[in-house]
C-alpha cells in the first residue's frame, strides 16, 4: 500500500513538471502556422516595425531583415518573397524551405507566414545567435555601422567646442586670480 502511494506520489510530481513544461512551452513558442500579423502584405515599412517590435533589443537582426530581403515576407503580387540559389530562400529571413521548413513547424511557426518567419528567426538567433546569416555578413555589418554613426553637423558641433573652450579659459583665469589673492593674504 506504501508503495503504491509513494509511486502515485512521484507520479503525480512528474505529471506536475510536466504540465509546467508544456505551458513553458507554449507560452514561449506561440503557434503560427496562419499569420495573426495584420500587416498589409506589401508595407515593408510596417513590416520592418514588426521585425523591431520583435528584435527590439537586437539591432542586427532588424539589419540582417533588411539586407536579406529588404523587409519584404511578400512580392508585390502577394506570393512568399523568394531568394537566393534557385529561389530556394523565403520569407523576410530568408530561410531555406528544404532546409528550416519542417524544424520550423515542429516549433509551430510557419516560414511563409510573416509572424512564423519573424518567431522562427527569433528562435534560430536565440538558440544559434547571428551565425546563420553570415553569408550576407558584410551587408549586416555595413547596416548597423551606417545606423549607429552618430548625425552630427559638425560646424555646429565646433562652434559649441569653442564655447566650451571660452568658458574654460575664463574659469581657469578666476581660478589662477583666487590663487594669486590668497598667497598675498598668507
Amino acid at each position: 500500500m506504501e508503495t503504491v502511494v509513494a509511486i502515485n506520489q512521484r507520479h503525480g510530481a512528474l505529471l506536475l513538471r510536466l504540465c509546467c513544461l508544456v505551458f513553458f512551452f507554449a507560452m514561449t513558442h506561440p503557434v503560427s502556422a496562419a499569420s495573426t500579423t495584420t500587416v498589409p502584405v506589401h508595407d515593408q515599412a510596417a513590416v520592418r516595425t514588426s521585425i523591431e517590435n520583435v528584435f527590439s533589443d537586437t539591432p542586427a537582426m532588424v539589419a540582417v531583415a533588411k539586407c536579406e530581403s529588404n523587409f519584404r515576407q511578400f512580392t508585390d503580387a502577394g506570393n512568399v518573397f523568394r531568394g537566393g540559389y534557385n529561389n530556394q530562400m523565403i520569407g523576410v529571413f530568408q530561410f531555406y524551405k528544404s532546409v528550416h521548413s519542417t524544424a520550423a513547424l515542429a516549433l509551430g511557426f510557419d516560414i511563409a507566414a510573416l509572424d512564423g518567419n519573424i518567431g522562427y528567426a527569433k528562435h534560430v538567433y536565440d538558440t544559434q545567435g547571428i551565425t546563420p546569416w553570415n553569408a550576407s555578413k558584410t551587408c549586416w555589418e555595413a547596416e548597423l555601422a551606417k545606423n549607429s554613426a552618430p548625425n552630427v553637423d559638425t560646424n555646429a558641433t565646433r562652434e559649441r567646442l569653442l564655447k566650451q573652450i571660452a568658458l574654460l579659459q575664463q574659469l581657469i583665469a578666476l581660478l589662477q586670480k583666487q590663487l594669486a589673492l590668497q598667497a598675498q593674504l598668507h
